[in-house]
């Protein structure tokens, strides 16, 4: 059996492994470890901009993106900000409420951090005596004044029939560029996960606008 020590450096390690460390039901196949590695590079790499996952529902691409690596992350740097998006708000602050429950519980034993008491909102949670934020919005919401060391989008269309609109694809392309890009941080780095509907959608604009450019993602397609 593993000890605390080993434990607590496992949970430290890596989204995955805060899992792994703190939820004996916490699924991790092969493809949910490459995810993990590939958050790790992508969180410490000066040259990546972020990651691009193309995957099927049901398949923990969420759970291991949108739910434990926030936490690590804020826990990990307690300075930085995090901003989650997906297709709806109220859907983005499920995942901003299961983050913050991971990190209300498991940050004093890991990290030495706590969440704030005082601005514990599904939407909107800090850690105690740092910086660090998570704010959660829908994909096309506004983000003034709020800014993004980490940048998840997860989930932007909610099914098939949105995916067959030019005009939504058009105005969450437009939010992208205009609105959520320009929230990032000097070195800031951006996750987008999704279930493909469209070629043409917002993963396949940011793949084919990032040629040419500085901008390299890690891309995992399932």
């Amino acid at each position: 059996m593993a000890s605390e020590d080993d434990l607590r450096a496992l949970g430290q390690s890596s989204p995955g492994g805060f899992g792994l460390a703190t939820n004996p039901n916490f699924a991790y196949p092969p493809h949910v470890e490459y995810l993990d590695n590939a958050l790790v590079e992508t969180i410490y790499s000066k040259t990546k901009t972020g990651l691009i996952c193309q995957m099927p529902p049901r398949h923990g691409k969420s759970t291991l993106i949108s739910e434990y690596f926030p936490a690590w992350f804020l826990g990990t740097f307690p300075d930085k900000q995090v901003i989650l998006a997906s297709y709806e708000a109220s859907f983005a602050m499920t995942w901003g409420f299961k983050s913050r429950a991971l990190l209300e519980e498991f940050g004093p034993w890991l990290f030495n951090v706590h969440v704030d008491p005082r601005k514990k909102a599904m939407g909107e949670w800090r850690v105690l005596d740092h910086k660090g934020v998570m704010n959660t919005t829908g994909v096309g919401g506004g983000l003034t004044g709020r800014g993004a060391d980490l940048l998840i989008i997860d989930d932007y269309l909610k099914n098939a029939k949105e995916a067959d609109s030019e005009l939504i694809r058009d105005n969450q392309w437009e939010w992208y560029a205009s609105t959520a890009f320009n929230r990032l941080e000097p070195g800031g780095k951006i996750c987008v996960l999704a279930t493909r509907w469209h070629e043409d959608d917002l993963i396949g604009r940011i793949i084919a606008n990032a040629e040419g450019t500085d901008d390299e993602f890690i891309e995992y397609d399932s």
